[in-house]
């Protein structure tokens, strides 16, 4: 989605923590700690970029514009709030 918006490089999309929390069959609200584990990993690699935050979680916990999760029948969604979070 970013190629297609010629924004690769300037862009790094956030799902509030770099691991899955949970197990592959569970897809479990990452606990405060993951949370908290994970924000070191943000401030590296959106060094130099603007950071989006994806999904209810991500928006509560960085700010911004509220971009919706692809999944589950959600990829127009997606691709209409990232446009909007980058105007």
């Amino acid at each position: 989605m970013l190629d297609q918006l010629g924004i690769e490089e300037q862009v790094l999309l956030w799902n509030v923590v770099p691991t899955h929390p949970g197990t592959e069959t569970s897809n479990r609200r990452p606990s405060r700690t993951e949370i908290e584990a994970g924000l070191p990993f943000l401030r590296e690699l959106a060094a130099g970029r603007q950071a989006v935050a994806v999904g209810r979680v991500a928006h509560a916990v960085l700010g911004g514009p509220y971009v919706r999760h692809p999944s589950h029948g959600g990829a127009a969604l997606f691709r209409a709030g990232l446009e909007s979070a980058l105007r």
